[in-house]
């Protein structure tokens, strides 16, 4: 099939009107690429970038959960080493996403058996997160607000374990299968009106579309725009009775014992608000990129343009939300951030550092109020 292609971020000269996927005559017609050279420097950087810290990030907080006998107990921990594992699929996958947006935006040369397992593995991990994320939220607002009644402790870890396994099998049959087979690697007739024109060369296929489309309008509330609205309203109500009830012991408790009990409430819900902004910040501009790019057919210059720039940066809003997700459970748990920090201090051969606290026995016995020191561990 011949073909004479420009190969310099600029224009494309398609002078064979025998390419796949063409609806309409392409002789001796040209095509602006919708990015330039510095589009793909800046966003090969922050692809790249991106990429090294989600796994850092996500395989040094599973490494601390995993060899903490402590930490590993906790059925919140549960879900947040699923959700590492889930991030850390997703950082090792996203090198696919910077070759399709780029130099194989025209032409998607590697085999493409890898551009179905980056869609399905995409797909899969958004729904597992989503769903994790959910669970993480409805199980915080269970332990701050029916706190006598002890709900969460008839919860044990194999039903946590049994739930978050039901999460990945459920999501695997409904995300990655589907998604995989949806997609392949073809020759994008660009001067078309069709909306498969404007994406990349690794995208849906033309004739799974219409069938993409009801699987969108189904799918995607069940596990994305649900659990997003749900979870808002969730983390704010948690917020809202955590404030009240720190209200209400303030009035029958003593200072130290309410300042004490409502810190470890504060440090629980500051951990959830923090996750649920990240997964709102990532998850929020992909539900609508996909929602609004399979249900508009708008052609030309500016809206290819826009298309490739909104699908190429909610992907790195996407990836930043992951990344954060580490920094985030270790902002809000002081036990997940001290044991971390023992963690990296035993990973790098270094000791932790001794401090000397001076406390003063007050006892009468000692008439001099002598100084005791002691060495203890920061």
């Amino acid at each position: 099939m011949p073909l004479n292609v420009s190969m310099t971020y600029g224009t494309y000269e398609i002078t064979n009107s025998t390419l796949q996927d063409l609806t309409t005559n392409t002789t001796n017609s040209s095509y602006q690429l919708p990015f330039n050279q510095v589009d793909v420097a800046v966003t090969a950087f922050l692809y790249i970038f991106l990429l090294v810290l989600g796994v850092i990030g996500n395989s040094l907080t599973m490494a601390v959960l995993i060899t903490t006998d402590a930490l590993k107990r906790s059925i919140f921990n549960q879900f947040i080493l699923s959700l590492c594992v889930s991030d850390l699929v997703s950082a090792l996958f996203s090198w696919v996403n910077l070759y399709r947006r780029t130099w194989g935006f025209m032409f998607f040369d590697l085999p493409e058996i890898l551009c179905k397992i980056y869609w399905g593995m995409h797909i899969w991990t958004c729904y597992v997160t989503s769903l994790h994320i959910l669970s993480f939220a409805m199980l915080r607002f269970i332990s701050l607000t029916f706190v006598k009644s002890q709900i969460l402790n008839k919860i044990t870890s194999f039903h946590a374990k049994i739930w978050i396994c039901a999460i990945w099998l459920v999501t695997f049959f409904c995300g990655c299968v589907p998604s995989s087979i949806f997609v392949g690697v073809k020759v994008r007739n660009r001067t078309s009106l069709f909306v498969t024109s404007k994406w990349p060369s690794c995208t849906q296929n033309g004739i799974w579309v219409p069938t993409y489309r009801i699987y969108a309008y189904v799918f995607y509330p069940i596990f994305l725009c649900v659990p997003i609205l749900v979870v808002a309203i969730v983390s704010v109500t948690t917020s809202i009775v955590v404030v009240r009830a720190a209200k209400k012991r303030a009035k029958v408790l003593s200072h130290t014992c309410t300042q004490k009990h409502g810190s470890k409430e504060i440090q629980a819900v500051v951990q959830l608000m923090l996750i649920v902004g990240s997964f709102l910040m990532g998850y929020l501009p992909f539900t609508l990129y996909e929602f609004i790019t399979t249900n508009t057919n708008a052609f030309g210059t500016h809206a290819m343009t826009w298309d490739w720039r909104f699908g190429t940066y909610y992907y790195i809003f996407l990836r930043f939300s992951e990344c954060l997700n580490p920094v985030f459970y270790n902002l809000g748990a002081r036990k997940l951030r001290r044991d971390t920090w023992e963690f990296c201090c035993r990973l790098f051969g270094r000791k932790r550092s001794d401090s000397v606290v001076v406390t003063y026995d007050h006892s009468p016995t000692t008439s001099l109020h002598q100084a005791v020191q002691t060495r203890v561990h920061i």
